[in-house]
């Protein structure tokens, strides 16, 4: 649920959001979502609007699949490219790509010192 999916991460209430960000596998999906879904350049997008607004074909096949128009979406959210709906939906951009893994490498080691720490002086055994 927090990753995003249900409801839209950008329509997460407020009180919830700090769960969604302090959730790793936010991180973790954002990586793989702008790595392979948000690769389209500004000039590639550039390219597709102006062949939609001239109602002509334009042959993606050489285009990342961030540039790829989304296919059987519904009427409110119209014909746009997979990476501008990416970001829309899921707010997950291509540029932090960066920040992404060094919140998730963050989060990783908060966890594991705090598991460190509970290990060390939580003891359930007795004597």
């Amino acid at each position: 649920m927090l990753t995003g999916f249900n409801p839209p991460a950008l329509q997460i209430p407020a009180g919830y959001k700090w769960i969604y960000d302090v959730c790793p596998h936010r991180y973790s999906f954002s990586v793989l979502v702008a790595t392979v879904f948000g690769d389209c350049s500004d000039a590639q997008l550039a390219d597709i609007s102006l062949s939609s607004a001239n109602a002509s074909s334009l042959d993606l096949s050489n285009y990342p699949l961030g540039c790829r128009i989304v296919q059987n979406a519904p009427a409110s959210v119209g014909e746009i490219p997979v990476k501008l709906y990416v970001d829309q939906v899921f707010g997950v951009k291509h540029e932090q790509i960066g920040e992404y893994v060094g919140f998730f490498i963050v989060i990783l080691l908060a966890f594991r010192a705090l598991t460190a720490l509970v290990m060390r002086f939580v003891n359930h055994q007795q004597r």
